[in-house]
């Protein structure tokens, strides 16, 4: 169950089969924060919600509270295609 952004975070980069690294890549991130957000050391800055967000084309809403969909897993392999 997503209980958090981070848990979401989380789900977007395992639904991809990604790296943090990749992941990170892709959205515009360091794959340190990507872990940091996974982690819970560091909450998500506006900044990265805003990347994360427009890359995987869903609402600030859904990344921090889960209301509204999640997008589809189809949709977040593309997000990662050329970014290996």
């Amino acid at each position: 169950m997503m209980q958090d952004i981070s848990d979401r975070v989380a789900w977007l980069r395992l639904a991809g089969n990604v790296s943090a690294r990749r992941f990170g890549l892709a959205v515009g991130i360091t794959g340190k924060t990507v872990r940091n957000i996974e982690e819970r050391r560091k909450g998500a800055g506006l900044a990265s919600i805003v990347k994360i967000c427009a890359a995987f084309g869903i609402s600030v809403d859904w990344l921090q509270s889960g209301r509204g969909r999640a997008p589809a897993k189809r949709t977040i392999a593309k997000v990662f295609e050329g970014h290996g």
